[in-house]
């Protein structure tokens, strides 16, 4: 299991998005996320969420965020054919420096896949990829 972390991030570079004229680029920690374009500028301090992130309703109520789907979750995505690893939020009320956790003020979890019975999953599928001789 893999852990969490939300930080507060600074915005290391902005490139124009190659294919949208009203989107731009961020690169943060080495992340590349789509954003709008003026939204932000190279320093700024946000909240960075990384991919496979949930978000709870709150949130996606308060920015609009209804391109995720999942349950919420924070997935790479393609748009027009750049990939953004993440995303990008206005850091929330009070006073946080450079590499402050946000986590748990924002309500963020961290999505975890289902649990499967590998063994019964084995057996089936030997089971059924077996190809009988018809001779």
């Amino acid at each position: 299991m893999s852990s969490l972390i939300v930080q507060a991030c600074k915005i290391e570079e902005l490139y124009p998005h190659p294919n949208a004229d009203k989107l731009e680029v961020a690169r943060i920690k080495g992340w590349f996320i789509i954003v709008g374009k003026g939204e932000h500028k190279v320093g700024d301090l946000v909240s960075f969420i990384p991919i496979d992130s949930v978000l709870p309703k709150e949130l996606v109520d308060k920015y609009q965020l209804s391109f995720l789907k999942n349950g919420n979750r924070v997935r790479s995505l393609k748009l027009r054919g750049t990939i953004s690893q993440g995303l990008i939020l206005p850091l929330p009320e009070g006073k946080f420096k450079e590499g402050d956790d946000l986590k748990d003020i924002l309500k963020i979890t961290k999505w975890e896949p289902p649990q499967t019975n590998s063994n019964y999953l084995g057996t089936r599928n030997a089971v059924s990829n077996k190809k009988k001789n018809p001779y």
